[in-house]
């Protein structure tokens, strides 16, 4: 079954983001894992606040461009200031416009 997206551009706002960098991430259970790990730091760091967002950052697409591998940041949206620690970074978003699917 082949899915087809449709994307909708939109003009968002730069935001500061906890994030987790992956590659070789089509058809494995990484992704998932990395979502885990973002969540369970933003309860251990009490990073919660209202309107969070989850954001997945594709860099590429197999098919579309010449790696074999994917490149994927999964992102949660923060408020406050946190110093990365392991394979979790911070980084801000610039604002512009996406394709959103």
């Amino acid at each position: 079954m082949k899915m087809e997206l449709k994307p909708q551009i939109k003009e968002i706002s730069t935001k500061k983001v906890i994030f987790i960098q992956l590659t070789d991430v089509y058809g494995g259970e990484k992704a998932a894992k990395a979502w885990e790990t973002l969540w369970a730091f933003v309860k251990e760091k009490k990073l919660y606040s209202f309107g969070m967002e989850n954001i997945g950052l594709s860099h590429d697409y197999p098919g579309f461009s010449n790696h074999d591998k994917g490149c994927y940041d999964a992102c949660v949206t923060i408020k406050k200031d946190i110093i990365p620690e392991g394979e979790i970074g911070v980084k801000d978003l610039e604002g512009g416009k996406y394709a959103i699917f």
